[in-house]
């Protein structure tokens, strides 16, 4: 996780984004709700630096989400962000209530991974090599 922050403020976002996934991976595997939480909004933030704000938004609701599910003392300064993030995009109220059903949904579903899937897009190297 540390490893790929210093990606992310070195504005390397793919490689940050590959580090936060493998963080990703071992905090769910271990039960790191809050290590977990953090993961998703650093993935937001990244998603919100490479122009997909609709993910990024979606990824920063995860993360706040979870925060508030186990009581996390940053709940509150993670809604913030949440709030400043879906003013920047012109969300109302109900907007945001129904985002925030989704990535329940989708967290539910699968832990977020397609959520983190729909923000960084693989390319698909046999796809490409038949071009």
């Amino acid at each position: 996780h540390n490893l790929a922050t210093i990606d992310l403020y070195k504005g390397d976002y793919e490689a940050a984004s590959e580090k936060f996934e493998k963080s990703m991976e071992i905090r769910q595997q271990i039960g790191d709700r809050s290590g977990e939480a953090a993961t998703f909004s650093q993935l937001g933030v990244i998603a919100w630096k490479l122009g997909r704000v609709q993910d990024a938004l979606r990824l920063i609701a995860l993360g706040h989400l979870i925060l508030v599910n186990i009581g996390h003392s940053n709940a509150k300064r993670s809604s913030e962000n949440l709030s400043y993030a879906a003013s920047q995009l012109s969300f109302s109220r109900q907007q945001l209530d129904a985002l925030q059903k989704e990535v329940a949904e989708a967290y539910q579903k699968d832990r977020g991974q397609s959520l983190i899937d729909a923000a960084f897009p693989k390319v698909d190297p046999e796809a490409t090599s038949h071009q």
